[in-house]
């Protein structure tokens, strides 16, 4: 395992909303895009692998905020396109209401686990709070959140809704993420081409 030396994304937005600072919204769409590219790789293998238990104590930074997504414990490998997984496994505050209500479920999940902790990054706690499990997957349910803080863009607020699209059918795919917004895009080429050059210089 690589070691981290940033920690994980649960103890900077604890230390962030602590020193009542902010997360920039350029670290935000950097954090996005590569959890876009891990989940990109898991989701492409043959058979596909879901994640099921993303959640920011999951995501860890590097110093320069590289991102590496870790604890493939409740991973799930996909036989095929057709198959589904049931299980009621996964960290509440970050489950899709596909699982919270014990239905099928796929990729589209975590998906909405993704929009979760983007979410969590710009407000610095989770789109869906309750004191018990039941109030929280009614929430879960409605779908209804609040605006992130005004200081971040229209464009980081649209993507964050589409994820939590309390319908899979429409929430985007990681590809749909990768191909289709611009801001994704820009920030996974820049990451390559830093990777490139580092490679050219070792």
């Amino acid at each position: 395992m690589e070691y981290c030396d940033g920690g994980d994304l649960s103890q900077v937005i604890k230390s962030t909303k602590k020193s009542k600072g902010y997360i920039s919204e350029d670290v935000i769409w950097k954090i996005l895009s590569q959890l876009c590219m891990a989940l990109r790789y898991c989701h492409r293998k043959t058979p596909a692998i879901i994640h099921r238990d993303i959640k920011p104590a999951n995501v860890f930074l590097e110093e320069a905020k590289n991102v590496k997504l870790g604890d493939f414990g409740l991973s799930k490998i996909l036989v095929n396109d057709s198959m589904y997984a049931y299980t009621n496994v996964g960290t509440p505050y970050y489950m899709s209401p596909e699982q919270v209500n014990e239905e099928k479920y796929n990729h589209k999940s975590d998906i909405w686990s993704l929009g979760c902790i983007i979410y969590e990054a710009a407000a610095l706690r989770p789109p869906f709070h309750a004191e018990n499990f039941l109030s929280l997957a009614v929430k879960i349910n409605q779908g209804k959140i609040s605006r992130i803080p005004s200081r971040y863009s229209d464009d980081l607020w649209e993507v964050i809704s589409k994820m939590l699209d309390i319908d899979p059918t429409k929430r985007p795919s990681v590809e749909d993420l990768i191909q289709k917004n611009p801001k994704v895009n820009i920030k996974i080429k820049e990451f390559k081409i830093k990777e490139w050059k580092e490679e050219y210089l070792r």
